[in-house]
């Protein structure tokens, strides 16, 4: 052999041996990336899962949240207040109104008859911005005024 066959030999032998490399280094990324995509079908299949358990619950407090609305527009809410130094009547009507915050029910003249506990905030706030209501002295006593709060 002489010499220009002899480096093209190496070169032929160099340039094989790179592509070999080559073939086995993608053979190895390719390995890790099925790898690494069963386990983003692993997550996907897990999360999948959560999802469908996250919607049915969501069904299930939509269920809830219906039967109590209807709940709460055949009943209403019933308010035991003390009696205010505030004239009131049975069968007046009643007012919410928000002021710096805080939910009261007013009568017909503007004036405070009760400021509602913070705790029925949001029912309250939630009946008020999405719903028609009415709330109504339903019995005065001595001592207490029993207002129902109803949605219409």
């Amino acid at each position: 052999m002489n010499e220009n066959e002899n480096m093209l030999h190496k070169f032929i032998k160099n340039y094989t041996e790179n592509k070999q490399n080559r073939v086995q280094d993608l053979g190895t990324k390719k390995e890790k990336l099925e790898i690494q995509l069963k386990k983003e079908e692993e997550k996907l299949d897990k999360l999948s899962a959560i999802k469908e358990k996250l919607i049915a619950k969501e069904k299930s407090y939509d269920e809830v949240y219906s039967y109590l609305l209807q709940i709460l527009k055949s009943r209403g809410i019933l308010f035991d207040i003390p009696k205010s130094a505030v004239e009131i009547e049975e069968w007046d009507n009643l007012y919410i109104k928000k002021e710096q915050g805080a939910y009261s029910l007013i009568d017909k003249n503007q004036q405070v008859v009760y400021s509602i506990d913070k705790k029925y905030y949001d029912s309250i706030e939630h009946i008020v911005t999405n719903y028609k209501y009415s709330a109504v002295v339903v019995r005065k006593d001595a001592y207490f005024l029993k207002v129902q709060i109803r949605i219409l």
